[in-house]
C-alpha cells in the first residue's frame, strides 16, 4: 500500500473497468509493518498501566452521578483520539446530617424545660453555627428550618435548606425533690391522679403542697 493504509484493484467488466478500495491486508489500515515487536506491548503500541487521575467534584453531587474525564479513557486507534474515563461517585454518611435530594436534616435534643418554656439553642450546619428559636411548647418531632443554609444547588443557583428536628430529652432518674417538683406541677394541671409510681410518696407530696395552698390564703 505504500504507507497509504489501503491498497486498490481494477476489475474489467462488459461495462468498463471498475476501481475498489480496500484495508490493506498486511498493514491492517496502519500504513506501516512492525519488524521487531516490542516484547510488552507485542506490537499493540501501548501497554496497561494504572496511574492516579485528578477528578474535580463539583459541589451538590449526589451519590449514583457520574462524572466526565474526556480523554482520559483508553487509548483510541492510531489517529484515533482516546477515549473517556467515566467516574462513579458514592458519598459518604455523616455521622449527625442526612441528606434529602439539596436540604440537609438533624436532630437538635432540648430538655422538658426548654421545650415547656422556650430557650435560643445553637445548631451546627455546613455553614457554621446558626441560633435556633424554641418557642415555648415545643413538642418532640417539631421542625425548625434554616433558609439556604443546606447544600448547593448542583444545575442552579442558591442552597438547600437545614431541617433541624426537636427531640425533647426526659430525664431517665430524677431527685426525690425533682419528682416532688413536678408532682406540684402535675397537681397544679390536675394531672396528678394519673401518674403511677409510689402513691405514698405522691401522697405525702399532695398532702404538702395543698398545706402549703392554705397557708397562702
Amino acid at each position: 500500500c505504500g504507507g497509504a493504509g489501503r491498497v486498490s484493484s481494477a476489475r474489467n467488466t462488459p461495462l468498463g473497468q471498475f476501481m475498489s478500495t480496500r484495508t490493506c491486508p498486511r498493514c491492517h489500515g496502519r500504513g506501516r509493518i512492525i519488524s521487531d515487536y516490542c516484547p510488552e506491548c507485542v506490537g499493540r503500541g501501548n501497554v496497561r498501566r494504572k496511574r492516579k487521575v485528578k477528578v474535580e467534584v463539583p459541589a451538590g453531587v449526589e451519590s449514583g452521578m457520574r462524572l466526565r474525564l474526556t480523554g482520559e479513557g483508553e487509548r483510541g486507534e492510531p489517529s484515533a483520539p482516546s477515549g473517556d474515563l467515566y467516574v462513579r461517585v458514592r458519598v459518604r454518611s455523616h455521622p449527625e446530617f442526612t441528606r434529602k435530594g439539596d436540604d440537609v436534616h438533624s436532630e437538635l435534643q432540648v430538655s422538658m424545660v426548654e421545650a415547656c418554656l422556650g430557650a435560643r439553642k445553637e445548631a451546627e450546619t455546613l455553614h457554621g453555627t446558626e441560633d435556633v428559636n424554641i418557642k415555648p411548647g415545643t413538642q418532640s418531632g417539631a421542625t425548625h428550618r434554616l433558609r439556604d443554609k443546606g447544600i448547593p444547588h448542583l444545575r442552579g443557583y442558591g442552597y438547600g435548606d437545614h431541617v433541624v428536628h426537636i427531640k425533647v430529652t426526659i430525664p431517665r432518674k430524677l431527685s426525690d425533690e425533682e419528682k416532688e417538683l413536678l408532682m406540684q406541677f402535675a397537681a397544679l394541671r390536675d394531672e396528678d391522679s394519673d401518674i403511677a409510681g409510689d402513691e405514698g410518696f405522691f401522697n405525702r407530696v399532695r398532702k404538702a403542697f395543698n398545706r402549703g395552698g392554705d397557708d397562702g390564703e
